[in-house]
Parts: structure tokens; C-alpha cells; sequence
């Protein structure tokens, strides 16, 4: 078992995040979870990890939004 740094995937997320004006504009709120798995080379696997939302354009926002904050792996995976 391998885990990456949380303060990197903290800072990744937190640079890549932001809450679209349409959203507050309709209205559209809520909330995700979501449970990232990531390789021993520090790459997001997202086919195992895990986003459930309470609205289904959260979801989506929230997965690209993974999607560009782990473009690259993130250094500093190691083993448990």
C-alpha cells in the first residue's frame, strides 16, 4: 500500500478549485466527497477512486477539476 503526501493533493486541489459563478447564478449548492487512489508513481487512479455529490453538476465540476489538479503525478508517494 502507497500513500501520497496530503499536503500536496491539499495544495493540488486547493489551486484547481474554484466555485463557478453559474452555479451560484442558479443556484447550486451542495456537497462531495470524494476518496482519491493514487499509484506508487503518485498518479491519480480515477477509475478506483471515488466523487459522490449531492448535485450532479458538483460531480462533474468536481471530477474535471481532479482531472486538471492531477494532470502530472504527485511526487512524494510512498510505501505503507
Amino acid at each position: 500500500r502507497h500513500t501520497v503526501g496530503y499536503d500536496r493533493v491539499y495544495q493540488r486541489i486547493d489551486e484547481a478549485l474554484f466555485y463557478p459563478r453559474e452555479f451560484s447564478e442558479a443556484g447550486i449548492e451542495g456537497t462531495v466527497s470524494a476518496t482519491l487512489v493514487f499509484s506508487e508513481q503518485g498518479k491519480l487512479l480515477r477509475k478506483q477512486s471515488k466523487v459522490e455529490a449531492s448535485s450532479r453538476f458538483l460531480r462533474v465540476h468536481v471530477l474535471r477539476t481532479l482531472r486538471r489538479a492531477f494532470a502530472e503525478p504527485v511526487s512524494g508517494a510512498r510505501r505503507l
